[in-house]
């Protein structure tokens, strides 16, 4: 169970991890296009062959650490937001039992004055079974 200030800390974790995320794709942006100006250049005969396999590898590369990152902070914020939830949805569930609780108290106490009220009113009636038939 997790209480307001590990809730603070995980939002404020959550918004750096955002700020983080956009960081990386503005990254993985850049390593995009300079795959595709690297493809540009050596279609257009700018750069070898060989260049361009290297240069191709390598940003290849980097874009897969960049999308790596991105999605493992994805995961740690999705991992908060779960954390978050769970807590939120507990305490609410947990006051709606205790509301429920006490409704069910309160209908039980009235059923039983309900009951005892019934019984009591028989017995004044009718009085003693045994002295009505003397």
């Amino acid at each position: 169970m997790i209480n307001s200030e590990q809730i603070q800390a995980y939002t404020k974790k959550i918004y750096e991890n955002v700020l983080d995320v956009k960081i990386l794709q503005e990254e993985l942006e850049d390593m995009l296009s300079a795959i595709d100006i690297n493809s540009i250049e050596y279609n257009n005969g700018k750069i070898a062959k060989e260049t361009f396999e290297v240069n191709n590898k390598k940003f290849r590369k980097e874009s897969l650490d960049l999308i790596d990152k991105i999605n493992k902070l994805l995961e740690i914020n999705l991992s908060f937001i779960s954390s978050i939830t769970n807590h939120v949805t507990y305490k609410k569930r947990k006051k709606v039992k205790h509301k429920s609780d006490n409704q069910k108290n309160k209908i039980k106490t009235i059923v039983n004055e309900l009951t005892y009220n019934k019984r009591k009113k028989g017995k004044s009636k009718h009085g003693n079974p045994k002295n009505k038939h003397k």
